[in-house]
C-alpha cells in the first residue's frame, strides 16, 4: 500500500516565502491568551456537514490556511461553505455534483483524506489524492484503506489517487483498527454513520478531537457512542441518509496551542492565564509540567501556567490518548532544556519528530538525539542571535518559544528560504557552501543517519527543490 508523500506545511500556508519573524528575547510573558478551536478538530467537523444535505454551523472555528483550503475543496464537491462570523463557519452540502479532490489540496493538506469516509458514505464514491501533511515520518494510509475495504467499499490505487467506491452502499461490520490513528478512527465513524446495521470499531483513538466529531453526529441525528468499558471502542448504528439533518457544534479548544503557551510562559519566568483551555484534554502534559516543578492551577475560564528556571530534570514517554502527547514533546523539550540534571524524552508513535533539535542546538542547547526516537538533554542553555530558518507548524511553534526565553537577545526564524544568517554575513545563498559541503563527510559522532542514507536524502531534498541542509559542529542534517 502507498505511504503518504511528504507536502504542506501544517497549516501555514499562507505565509509567503520571504516572511520571517524577528524575536527579541528576556522578557517574561504575563497576561491572558485566548485558546482558538482546535485545528484537528475542525477540519473532521467540516468534512462530517457532507453527510447530511441541511446547513451545518461550526462555531469556534480557528482563522488558519488548513481551514480555508478545506472550503475551497466542499466548494469544489458542490457544497455552499463560508465564513458567517468572525470565527463561525455555515457548510450546506444540498448538492454534491464533484466526485473527485483535487492533488493540489490534498498535497497542502493531509486532513483532506478524511473527506474519503463521508463522501463515500454520501455519494458511494470518491477519488482522492494521496496525501500530504507534515514530514513527521511514516504516516500509511492504510489504515483507513482496510477499514473502509472492511465495511465493503472498493477501493483501488493507481497513478497517485485512490479510486473508491460503494456500488451497493456500505454495510456493518466488526472491525479492530491495527493503531489507533485518530484521522482512521475518524473516516472509519463518518462511514459507519450511513453504513447498514451496527459497526463496531475497536482500538479507535480516544482523543477529544474524536468526542467532537461524535458530538456533531449525534446532534445531525447519527446514533454513536464509545462504549462503557472501554474507551477505545466506539459503537455506531447506521441510518437512512433521509434522518440526518442539519445541526450546530462549537470547536473544542486546541490542546496543542494551549500546551506551546504554558511552555513558552514558564521557560520566560512569566506567567498566563490559557483562557478557554480545557484541564481536562491536558492531563499527561499537565502532570509533567507539575513534575518538572512548574506551577499548574485550573480555574473556571481556563488554565493558569506559571515558572522560572532552573526546572527540575524529567523523562517522558509520548503515547495514544491520555497518554503524553506526540505534538507536545517538542515544546516541552524547551522545559527540559531548562532543568538541571539529564532529561529524556522518548517518542513512541512517529519517527523523525526531533529535527526541530538541530535549530535548538544552533541556540546552544545541550542534546544529544540517539536515534529517530530517543533524545536527551542536559542542563540549561545559552541561544544565540543566529538566523533559523524552520518551516513546519509544530517546530515553528516551538523555536519561536525557545526565542523568548531569558538568555534569548535576538533570534530570527525565516520561512523556506532566505536566512538571515546568511544576509548578515553579506552572503545570502541557496545552498551550501564548497567548506561546508567538505564537511559534509566528516559526520557527527551519535549521528543516527549513515551516509548512504544522507545521500538519499539529500538527492530527495533536491528533488523537491528544497534544500535544506544544517551544518552543527561539523554535522549535516539532510
Amino acid at each position: 500500500m502507498a505511504e503518504a508523500e511528504p507536502g504542506g506545511d501544517g497549516g501555514e500556508a499562507g505565509l509567503p516565502p520571504s516572511s520571517a519573524y524577528v524575536i527579541e528575547g528576556g522578557v517574561p510573558l504575563r497576561g491572558t491568551v485566548h485558546i482558538s478551536g482546535a485545528k484537528n478538530a475542525v477540519l473532521k467537523l467540516m468534512a462530517a456537514a457532507v453527510l447530511c444535505d441541511e446547513p451545518c454551523t461550526i462555531s469556534n472555528a480557528p482563522r488558519i490556511a488548513d481551514v480555508e483550503t478545506i472550503l475551497e475543496v466542499l466548494g469544489d464537491l458542490g457544497a455552499e461553505a463560508g465564513w458567517v462570523g468572525e470565527h463561525e463557519l455555515r457548510i450546506h452540502a444540498r448538492d454534491l455534483d464533484w466526485d473527485f479532490i483535487p492533488l493540489e489540496a490534498a498535497k497542502r493538506l493531509r486532513a483532506s483524506f478524511v473527506l474519503l469516509g463521508p463522501m463515500l458514505g454520501r455519494r458511494g464514491k470518491i477519488i482522492i489524492p494521496n496525501p500530504g501533511g507534515d514530514r513527521i515520518g511514516r504516516r500509511p494510509v492504510n489504515i483507513h484503506v482496510e477499514a473502509l475495504r472492511a465495511l465493503g467499499a472498493e477501493i483501488e490505487y493507481k497513478w497517485g489517487y485512490y479510486y473508491a467506491r460503494a456500488p451497493g452502499g456500505l454495510r456493518s461490520t466488526e472491525l479492530r483498527l491495527a493503531e489507533a490513528s485518530v484521522t482512521g478512527t475518524e473516516n472509519v465513524v463518518m462511514s459507519a454513520v450511513l453504513a447498514r446495521g451496527q459497526t463496531i470499531i475497536r482500538h479507535a483513538a480516544a482523543e477529544p478531537e474524536v468526542d467532537n466529531l461524535i458530538e456533531l453526529l449525534n446532534a445531525m441525528g447519527a446514533c454513536v457512542r464509545r462504549d462503557e468499558h472501554d474507551r477505545h471502542t466506539i459503537v455506531v448504528q447506521g441510518v437512512p441518509r433521509e434522518s440526518l439533518h442539519g445541526a450546530s457544534v462549537e470547536v473544542i479548544p486546541d490542546r496543542i496551542e494551549a500546551g506551546s503557551f504554558a511552555v513558552a510562559a514558564a521557560v520566560t519566568g512569566g506567567e498566563l492565564l490559557l483562557e478557554g483551555a480545557r484541564a481536562d484534554h491536558l492531563g499527561a502534559f499537565l502532570d509533567a509540567l507539575r513534575q518538572t516543578g512548574i506551577d499548574v492551577a485550573g480555574e473556571a475560564g481556563g488554565v493558569r501556567v506559571g515558572g522560572r528556571p532552573p526546572f527540575r530534570e524529567h523523562r517522558i514517554s509520548t503515547a495514544i490518548y491520555p497518554g503524553f502527547p506526540t505534538d507536545l514533546q517538542a515544546p516541552f523539550s524547551l522545559a527540559l532544556v531548562e532543568a538541571d540534571g539529564v532529561s529524556t524524552i522518548k517518542e513512541n508513535l512517529y519517527e523523525d519528530r526531533f529535527d526541530y533539535a538541530v535549530a535548538l542546538q544552533r541556540m546552544g542547547a545541550n542534546i544529544h538525539v540517539f536515534d529517530a526516537h530517543t533524545t536527551a538533554r542536559r542542563s540549561r542553555f545559552r541561544t544565540c542571535g543566529q538566523g533559523q530558518r524552520w518551516c513546519w507548524l509544530r517546530w515553528r511553534r516551538t523555536v519561536s518559544a525557545a526565542s523568548v526565553a531569558p538568555n534569548t537577545w535576538r533570534v530570527a526564524m525565516r520561512t523556506w528560504w532566505v536566512s538571515l544568517a546568511a544576509s548578515a554575513r553579506g552572503s545570502p545563498r541557496s545552498g551550501p557552501s564548497a567548506s561546508r559541503r567538505a564537511s559534509a563527510g566528516r559526520g557527527w559522532p551519535g549521528h543516527p543517519l549513515s551516509a548512504e542514507r544522507r545521500a538519499i536524502r539529500e538527492q530527495h531534498l533536491y528533488r523537491l527543490g528544497r534544500w535544506e541542509s544544517r551544518s552543527v559542529r561539523g554535522r549535516w542534517r539532510l
